[in-house]
């Protein structure tokens, strides 16, 4: 499944970027979110809680779109 969210520039630490929403499989009651080993581009996502799929801006990043123009998060 792919999402797109468009975000201001402006975030500072700890803003959301997006929120992801999943259903648990069956025999599972909960779901987990975690970024695969290379879906986190420069390191700029932090997912706050894993059981939550809350995306924000990591500690010391910044989003600008002069330099990159994109972002891909790829979560599992």
């Amino acid at each position: 499944m792919t999402t797109k969210a468009k975000v201001a520039e402006r975030l500072t630490t700890d803003d959301l970027i997006m929120i992801l929403t999943a259903n648990p499989t069956a025999g599972s009651a909960t779901v987990h979110y975690e970024f695969t080993a290379f879906g986190n581009q420069g390191g700029v996502g932090n997912i706050v809680d894993i059981t939550v799929g809350d995306i924000t801006l990591a500690s010391g990043k910044d989003i600008d779109y002069e330099t990159t123009k994109s972002i891909v998060f790829i979560v599992t």
